[in-house]
């Protein structure tokens, strides 16, 4: 998932007097585990993420500096992810909410961050000593934020769980 989808469930919640779509009847089923995982996985920032790792790749022949890199694309994030939810149509239906807008940047900079730590090329290596051991707490830091957010946009209303 990506950007994109997050923002498309902070949309889904722009209007807060819509009608409420009524969960189907397998809802109880497998869905419920599905939902469970687009959740998790709608904060993957991996539009910016991808990007990182296709300028990483390059700039690793290029001898440019891998923090340099990570500092420019944590600029990127916040304006990429703005500009997806203000794209959104339920979105430019009504005025935009910024907090829901700041939550949502939030969200996408801290998944940034965990997903970047989590890579075998990720400039952490500098404070972990190796790779594998950087790769290692990275995964562990995933493991445990995804959820976390997933939970926390349910605190702040980013993602209607009535539908």
């Amino acid at each position: 998932m990506s950007i994109q989808a997050m923002t498309a469930l902070a949309a889904k919640t722009a209007h807060p007097n819509r009608a409420k779509t009524p969960a189907p009847d397998n809802a109880a089923s497998g869905s419920a585990v599905s939902s469970a995982i687009a959740a998790i996985a709608a904060y993957i920032p991996t539009e910016v993420v991808a990007g990182y790792v296709a300028v990483t790749a390059l700039a690793a022949s290029l001898k440019l500096n891998p923090w340099a890199l990570w500092w420019v694309f944590i600029i990127l994030t916040p304006f990429y992810t703005a500009y997806a939810y203000l794209q959104r149509p339920a979105v430019k239906a009504a005025p935009a909410d910024r907090r829901k807008l700041a939550v949502i940047i939030g969200f996408a900079l801290v998944g940034y961050v965990v997903w970047t730590l989590a890579l075998p090329a990720t400039p952490f290596v500098q404070f972990f000593g190796d790779a594998t051991t950087a790769g290692t707490v990275g995964g562990i830091v995933v493991v445990i934020v995804a959820p976390l957010l997933a939970a926390l946009s349910t605190v702040f209303k980013i993602r209607d769980t009535t539908a």
